[in-house]
């Protein structure tokens, strides 16, 4: 007996479920996954976009204009790709992210209280991956054998505890402690969290904020991303330079924090490292650089190259790599070119692939978005504000756009603050 889709809706409003709103669940589902595995949060925007469907009411929303962007920069990348003719569409379909969140955004209306709980979830999703990562560490690092039990976290032989954490060949550190993403991404899921934490202050109860907020800034610590501790030294001048308190009081946190900060420094030796080497003015060009900074001064010198070679049409998308590794080989930048790095700067990295036009939507979102977050009351406004900050600070150092992890959650969170009414209310 075939059974209609009206029945089915029907069976599902006897057991209490609302099915004007089955989307929400799978707006619920991709919030929870985005700091796992990207194959899990893309399986949840299918979700999402299937129940959208099935349980989708027109209505005539007044759409802020911000949420074309986002489409007309997908439309470049793909005119690019063709015009290049390097038809390998796996580029686009990293990218499909910036076409169906604002089409998701566009179909649905969220309350307020969608969006509490839509960060509620999210917070728990960061606290339960981050768990997952120490828990895997401390499996990773005890070797169990005939009368054998010993724990030992260092991977790189003949290296002392820290002489590993360095040279990243530690479990606890770096890119072995982050198994769901790169460093960069979870330290930029990390930071959202964060900024959530400080400026919406209802969410959870003062005590039970200030754990999670310790256990993601000891998560940052661990990842030694140094654009994410960055923008999480940022995040909190930021936070107490708008607190309603005395000149005096303000002085004393930002001095409270800088002590904090140093003293963190102190007992992370990746940051130390690059402190050391900031101090000292050591950042110049050495061809012969494979790590941290030193590599990325690489990548970023040959980019400017490229740009100034052809500053208008670009590479193409799909021959960005390609005219990026050609000029590696032209200033003998071997470790650059034996990691086939990109540009680590998002503006650079549009450039070359989608030349000026591309840039200029690129630097268009961005006036957009502050603009949009600029224009809310209150702790919206500031956490708005805070999550633009992020995504911008991050965009200066990592081509954020070109892998799923960061796509996906700049174009939901960007379609998030278009979408969202200035006062977000029921």
């Amino acid at each position: 007996m075939q059974i209609t889709k009206e029945e089915v809706m029907k069976r599902l409003v006897d057991f209490g479920i609302n099915t004007d709103r089955l989307y929400f669940s799978g707006v619920l589902v991709y919030v929870f996954l985005i700091p796992f595995e990207q194959k899990w949060a893309t399986w949840a925007i299918l979700l999402w976009a299937v129940l959208s469907l099935s349980s989708f009411q027109q209505y005539k929303p007044k759409m802020h204009w911000g949420l074309i962007l986002l489409p007309a920069l997908y439309l470049v990348y793909a005119v690019g790709l063709f015009l290049t003719f390097n038809g390998e569409l796996k580029y686009l379909e990293h990218k499909l992210s910036l076409l169906i969140f604002p089409v998701l955004f566009y179909l649905h209306r969220f309350t307020k209280e969608d969006y509490i709980l839509l960060m509620k979830v999210f917070l728990w999703g960061l606290l339960v991956s981050g768990i997952c990562c120490l828990l895997i560490a401390v499996y990773r690092s005890i070797e169990i054998g005939p009368g054998i039990f010993r724990f030992q976290p260092e991977l790189i032989e003949g290296k002392s505890f820290m002489e590993s954490v360095i040279y990243g060949g530690n479990y606890f550190f770096g890119k072995h402690f982050s198994v769901f993403h790169q460093t960069v991404y979870f330290g930029l899921y990390l930071t959202v969290g964060t900024s959530i934490l400080l400026f919406q202050k209802n969410l959870f109860p003062i005590k039970q904020r200030v754990v999670f907020i310790l256990f993601f800034a000891l998560l940052l610590f661990l990842i030694s991303n140094k654009a994410s501790l960055i923008v999480l030294t940022i995040l909190l001048i930021y936070r107490v330079l708008i607190i309603r308190t005395s000149a005096l009081y303000k002085i004393i946190f930002l001095g409270c924090l800088a002590l904090g900060i140093y003293t963190l420094s102190l007992f992370n030796p990746r940051v130390s490292e690059s402190v050391g080497k900031v101090v000292k003015n050591e950042f110049t060009l050495d061809k012969e650089a494979r790590y941290g900074y030193a590599t990325r001064l690489l990548s970023w010198d040959a980019s400017l190259d490229l740009i100034s070679e052809n500053p208008f049409f670009g590479y193409g998308v799909g021959n960005a790599q390609a005219a990026l590794n050609q000029k590696y080989i032209e200033k003998e930048y071997r470790f650059p070119l034996r990691d086939e790095l990109n540009s680590h700067n998002q503006f650079f990295q549009t450039w070359i692939e989608n030349g000026i036009f591309g840039l200029f939507l690129l630097v268009a979102i961005f006036l957009m978005l502050f603009k949009r977050a600029y224009s809310y009351t209150g702790t919206d406004k500031y956490l708005a504000l805070a999550i633009v900050l992020i995504f911008f600070i991050n965009a200066l150092f990592e081509s954020i756009l070109n892998r799923f992890s960061g796509i996906s959650f700049f174009a939901f969170l960007s379609s998030l603050i278009f979408a969202t009414r200035k006062a977000i209310k029921n």
